[in-house]
């Protein structure tokens, strides 16, 4: 079953969100990094080089989002790169 997920991404001041549909949160990470190059958004701020560093994470297990404590259907994940931090929360939405 697929469902709605947002994603809210926090690197150098910026905050950046965008929508993707997935059957669980790491495939919803998975999706949205596959994606980053294709918004010019997040391009420009993430560059090249990080929206690789993203799309080669380790989402199964090194990088797994870890569940909020005492939420529901809320997750964070964070991940370095161009020497910054990148915090990134995954809501499930809805199901689709």
């Amino acid at each position: 079953m697929s469902s709605l997920y947002t994603i809210i991404a926090e690197h150098r001041g910026g905050t950046y969100c965008c929508q993707v549909q997935a059957s669980d949160e790491v495939q919803a990470l998975k999706h949205w990094a596959d994606h980053c190059a294709d918004d010019p958004e997040l391009l420009a701020a993430f560059t090249p080089q990080g929206i690789r560093v993203l799309q080669q994470a380790d989402w199964d297990d090194l990088d797994r989002p870890t569940p909020l404590r005492g939420l529901v259907n809320m997750w964070c994940a964070s991940i370095s790169f161009s020497q910054a931090l990148c915090l990134i929360n995954v809501v499930r939405t809805a199901s689709v």
